[in-house]
Order: C-alpha cells, then structure tokens, then sequence
C-alpha cells in the first residue's frame, strides 16, 4: 500500500487497483476468512486450537464427505517444506497434513495476507477521526468482501 519494497516504482493508482483485484477475486469466489491472532509466547497453544477451529469450519461447511482441504500455513514459525502430520484427521485434511511454505509458492497465501491486512488497516482507520481522500478508497474497496469473515462481528460505516 506504501509503495515500498516491490512496490517502490509503482504508482499510487495501480496499486490500488491490484487491491481491487485482489478485493474482486476474494468477492467472487465467496473463500472463507478464519482470524485469529498470535503472539510469540501463544502461539504453539493457540495455532493448535485456531487449527481444531479450521476443522470444525470444514466439517460443518464442506459440500461432501469426498472434498478435503489443503492446509497451507504462512512459513515463519517453521520453514518452507515442513509439514505437521495428524493421521486421524485425513477425513478433513488431505493425507493428514498441513504444509509451511512461501506466499511465492502457493498463492493463495497471497490472498490470505491481503485479507488480514484489510482487515487490520480497515480497524485503524475506523479510529481515526478524520478520514483522508486515500482512507475512503481503501475501506471502499475492502467493503467488497465483508462477508467473507466467518468468525468475527462486523460493523457498518456510513462513508
């Protein structure tokens, strides 16, 4: 958004419109958003609970007993390629695993670190008390997806 890094070339505008692609692509297909939130000392305790969730969601809202969910989590924690195996769940996850790996390999991590940064910016924002020309953009292109948050209390602001 700050046009660093990859972005430091790019202008203001095409960056806001690979955010209302990504906004479109997360509309379109209607993907689930599960948040939750980690800091370094909970986050063993917590991912294995925030996954049980995962599961749940996936058996409450899978279409049938044939569809298994690929598990794809952000490298950091541990590095690229390593995977976490959990033989009783291959009813839910294929083959029991979840995979670490780079947003540069699979995608749709991409996908999901754009939502949690809307999500993020979007509850800045709203505490701000005057909003700039830039602000209303964003929160306009992030209110195309709102329904894809499946686990936390969504407001409305009147822009």
């Amino acid at each position: 958004m700050n046009g660093k890094k990859a972005f430091k070339n790019v202008s203001l505008e095409t960056r806001l419109n690979i955010f209302r692609f990504m906004a479109y692509i997360l509309n379109e297909y209607k993907f689930p958003i599960l948040i939750q939130t980690f800091d370094p000392d909970n986050v063993e305790d917590l991912a294995l609970f925030f996954l049980i969730r995962v599961k749940w969601y996936i058996q409450s809202d899978r279409i049938s007993s044939n569809s298994l969910a690929r598990v794809f989590i952000d490298e950091g924690f541990k590095k690229s390629g390593y995977e976490i195996e959990i033989p009783n769940w291959r009813s839910i996850f294929r083959d029991g695993k979840m995979t670490f790996t780079s947003s540069k390999e699979v995608m749709l991590l991409q996908l999901a670190d754009f939502a949690a940064f809307c999500l993020n910016r979007t509850q800045l924002i709203i505490n701000r008390e005057e909003l700039s020309d830039l602000d209303i953009t964003f929160l306009e292109i992030c209110s195309d997806f709102p329904e894809n948050y499946k686990n936390i209390q969504k407001g409305y602001l009147n822009l």
